[in-house]
């Protein structure tokens, strides 16, 4: 279901305050992020705060009863780089009825210090900006990891690196630094779509 943008921007933003107490760095990604009219879910990228050795990307059965994100319980779907690690009726207001008395779905991303810029950008889309710039990075020798693992560049892009140099992975600590790793200005999220497989921001 389709909500308007307002509507789910404010959901999101009641879920981060509910979730900073509990992350080190938490933001809203998705749709919400690029400015969509309408929205279908929400995406979060989180770093939480550890309460065990496990607790990041344990199960909970692996965790301790006080880690939080352990004691999520229907609405809320959590996945790591991806990956779906728990799901179940989060306790809160956020997963209250909305439009029509039905409940949006919600993701929340975990991500660490070091995949935190890869994952927000995967996380942020759209599907169609993700594909061209995977495709970008393999036309020039290297991958980006949609897992947010990080991006991989041959000689950080140069042609004549790229020839000599073994592949590196660069960890940015910003998006900005993976779009100037791939030779590539800045993209703001709300220009992150593509018409004719072609970024927006490009130009035609």
């Amino acid at each position: 279901m389709n909500v308007p943008l307002e509507i789910a921007r404010t959901h999101a933003q009641q879920l981060v305050r509910l979730l900073l107490p509990h992350c080190e760095r938490i933001e809203i990604a998705g749709s919400i992020r690029r400015g969509k009219e309408m929205v279908k879910d929400i995406d979060l990228v989180a770093i939480p705060k550890m309460t065990s050795s496990k607790s990041l990307f344990g199960s909970v059965s692996e965790v301790g009863d006080t880690d939080f994100f352990a004691t999520l319980s229907t609405t809320v779907r959590l996945t790591a780089n991806g990956r779906h690690i728990l799901r179940g009726a989060m306790p809160l207001v956020l997963a209250s009825e909305i439009c029509d008395r039905r409940s949006i779905e919600v993701d929340v991303y975990i991500a660490t210090a070091e995949s935190w810029a890869t994952l927000l950008l995967i996380r942020t889309g759209s599907a169609e900006h993700n594909i061209w710039m995977c495709g970008r990075a393999k036309a020039c020798g290297g991958k980006l990891h949609a897992d947010g693992s990080g991006l991989e560049v041959p000689g950080q892009y140069d042609p004549v690196l790229q020839r000599t140099a073994n592949a590196q992975v660069i960890r940015a600590k910003t998006e900005e630094e993976i779009f100037k790793a791939m030779g590539l200005p800045y993209a703001e999220p709300c220009r992150r779509e593509c018409v004719n497989a072609r970024p927006v921001w490009m130009g035609r």
